[in-house]
């Protein structure tokens, strides 16, 4: 069975862009699928602008109630992924300082909003609350949304 020269043209030619788009697939799975959620990352310090490493950070969803916890690192930096979409409460934990507590944060589809913290000297069962404070900032995109 001889295979003509035009089918094997077209094989050469249609093999190469299945397989790039085969592979784009497996490296990118993400650029194929919807981003729903957000995430909230930033940093905790103390008084002196000392960074808090193991401070407990918890994201509760003002809508469902539901929470996601993260532990501050070496640098006190943290990440929470996959966060839900609208209002967000943001607490920082440790023993030794007060909890801060962070209101109003409204979270949009693929935000990555950053949320610094600064833990208080105090009793643990102490609590700060930031009621007024400077919108959180985006500065992971410059994408511009008009409502």
């Amino acid at each position: 069975m001889k295979l003509s020269k035009r089918v094997i043209r077209a094989a050469c030619v249609t093999l190469p862009i299945i397989s790039v788009w085969f592979v784009a697939a497996l490296v990118w799975p993400g650029a194929l699928r919807a981003q729903t959620g957000a995430s909230i990352s930033g940093v905790v310090r103390d008084p002196s602008g000392a960074p808090v490493s193991g401070a407990t950070i918890t994201a509760r969803s003002l809508e469902s109630g539901k929470e996601r916890v993260a532990l501050t690192n070496s640098t006190g930096a943290y990440k929470i992924l996959g966060l839900p979409l609208g209002a967000q409460q943001v607490t920082a934990a440790k023993t030794g300082f007060a909890t801060a507590v962070r209101n109003g944060i409204e979270l949009q589809v693929g935000q990555q909003a950053v949320v610094d913290l600064t833990l208080k000297l105090g009793e643990f069962s102490q609590q700060v609350v930031v009621v007024e404070q400077a919108p959180v900032v985006n500065t992971t995109t410059s994408l511009i949304s008009a409502s």
